[in-house]
């Protein structure tokens, strides 16, 4: 499952984790703070999935999915950071296509 609320947070991921192993039943916790990813190693004969991630829920953790298809409207870029980094990232591509069109170019001719 995935977990917003870890997603870029290394400090609640940890926590989460912490508190998840501490859960009867649970094997083991493996948490990706980068991309929010939580997959939980649990023992179904000591613990029900429908429950634990209820438990989830209602602490917070997790919240209920979006159904397909809706848009989540992205938070809005007030210092143009988006079109900054897209702008650097489209020169530093065109620079390296450039140079390495000039080495091939100079390679031809000799």
């Amino acid at each position: 499952m995935r977990s917003a609320v870890v997603k870029h947070d290394p400090g609640r991921a940890a926590a989460l984790q912490h508190w998840l192993e501490a859960v009867e039943g649970v094997d083991r916790a493996e948490i990706n703070f980068l991309t929010g990813s939580v997959l939980i190693r649990y023992q179904a004969s000591v613990i029900d999935g429908d429950a634990l991630i209820a438990e989830l829920r209602e602490r917070k953790w997790i919240t209920k999915p979006v159904p397909r298809g809706t848009t989540i409207p992205l938070a809005p870029d007030r210092n143009g950071l988006q079109h900054k980094l897209a702008k650097a990232v489209v020169i530093s591509v065109a620079e390296v296509l450039i140079e390495r069109s000039v080495m091939a170019l100079v390679t031809a001719m000799l």
